[in-house]
């Protein structure tokens, strides 16, 4: 009998969940694939779906905690109230007049 412990399998996961994980949109982690600097680990490819090795996004997470320096990846921030006390709609140009 072999006393090694099992390896667990790795778990693979849809870009959907990755994006959730990361904190990143899925056009920011292509844009990063596509880069070719390593900026983010490239997909499984099964046939014409995607799929990401969870153990390679744990891994990509922890580099980022352990980076730590100004400019590591940070989830975007949500966007800016307008500041001049008006709402900023899709049209702004029919909410003019009174």
């Amino acid at each position: 009998m072999d006393d090694a412990p099992e390896r667990p399998r790795p778990r693979l996961e849809r870009i959907a969940e990755v994006a959730r994980r990361v904190g990143f949109k899925k056009s920011w982690i292509y844009e990063r694939i596509a880069a070719g600097d390593g900026g983010f680990p490239a997909p499984l490819k099964i046939g014409s779906a995607s799929r990401w090795d969870s153990r390679a996004i744990d891994a990509w997470l922890e580099a980022q905690a352990r980076r730590g320096e100004p400019g590591a990846p940070r989830p975007p921030e949500a966007p800016q109230a307008a500041t001049d006390g008006r709402e900023r709609g899709r049209y702004p140009s029919l909410k003019r007049g009174g």
